[in-house]
């Protein structure tokens, strides 16, 4: 998944998702709301199961 379409995945700009993923220490840095990495762990919880689940080769 790009971050295009990771950032759209989630509902946010891409330019959002680029400020969450830059070093603390940028004057452009935002925080991550914990709204936001609550539903992030969820996709990325949900993606786990269902790719551990899936047949070899689908």
């Amino acid at each position: 998944m790009t971050r295009d379409e990771f950032a759209a995945r989630i509902s946010v700009s891409r330019r959002t998702l680029d400020k969450w993923l830059l070093p603390s220490e940028s004057s452009d840095f935002r925080t991550l709301p914990d709204m936001g990495r609550a539903y992030i762990q969820e996709i990325l919880t949900w993606y786990a199961r269902s790719t551990l689940l899936s047949p070899v080769g689908i």
